[in-house]
């Protein structure tokens, strides 16, 4: 993976890159945001296809990732507590460190700008599931990035993806009876969570009554009993752990 290395804040991110199509001066450039437990290797299926249709496909690991900068202490402590001002600018500066990295790809890999038709060219930038998060912070506080940000991405920004967001993220409160077993208090944290959401997200078929599209109840409030136990993956995408001095191993 390659690093990008954001001096005026200080700190780095890993990524991957398609890198620019042959002869071409005009194509998008999509920066892709991974989620929970998954890493920016989870986009690498898209490398390959990307150029046949005028792309250039970078993905990033978010910080205390594999390669990326780790939370230092002062940020981890202002996740502590009820603080909303202390959740605001920990959200804040993830939201400037997106703006650092798209305006060092638009510095220093010299992409296109946007066409005068809007058709090519340009900045995509999308986030999936977990990954909403940061970019959604991104989004949210762009007023308040300094004006040589804004003016920059005024150039290049086209896109806003929000992919596989849940309500949460985009500040809908929680249906009534809804499920996730990462807050399911039957089940012991913070291992035992982290196993049943996998579980969860790998292998769960539900078979869906009909709803309308005014629906508010959830359509699903539960979750199979042999999710709690779940123990075999074999999947190479859990493979890279967080940053630090973690061994690499596949979760098993």
């Amino acid at each position: 993976m390659k690093t990008a290395h954001l001096k005026e804040r200080g700190v780095k991110f890993s990524y991957i890159d398609s890198g620019a199509p042959k002869e071409s001066n005009d194509y998008t450039t999509l920066v892709c945001v991974h989620g929970n437990n998954f890493h920016a290797l989870n986009f690498k299926r898209l490398l390959p296809l990307a150029h046949n249709h005028n792309i250039r496909v970078i993905a990033f690991n978010r910080r205390d990732y594999r390669g990326s900068t780790p939370y230092n202490q002062e940020e981890l402590d202002a996740l502590k507590g009820d603080n909303k001002k202390n959740h605001a600018s920990f959200l804040r500066n993830r939201g400037l460190e997106v703006a650092d990295l798209l305006v060092w790809i638009i510095d220093e890999l010299k992409i296109p700008t946007i066409s005068r038709d809007g058709f090519s060219g340009g900045l995509a930038l999308l986030g999936w599931s977990l990954g909403n998060v940061t970019t959604l912070s991104f989004l949210g506080n762009f007023t308040s990035f300094p004006e040589r940000i804004k003016q920059k991405l005024d150039l290049y920004l086209k896109h806003f993806f929000i992919y596989e967001a849940t309500y949460s993220f985009v500040g809908y409160e929680t249906p009534p009876g809804a499920y996730h077993p990462l807050f399911d208090e039957a089940i012991p944290p913070p291992s035992g969570r982290k196993q049943s959401f996998r579980g969860s997200i790998r292998t769960l078929h539900i078979q869906y009554t009909p709803i309308t599209t005014n629906a508010q109840a959830p359509m699903s409030s539960s979750i199979p009993d042999t999710l709690l136990h779940w123990k075999t993956y074999s999947s190479s995408i859990f493979q890279i752990p967080r940053s630090g001095n973690q061994p690499q191993k596949t979760a098993r």
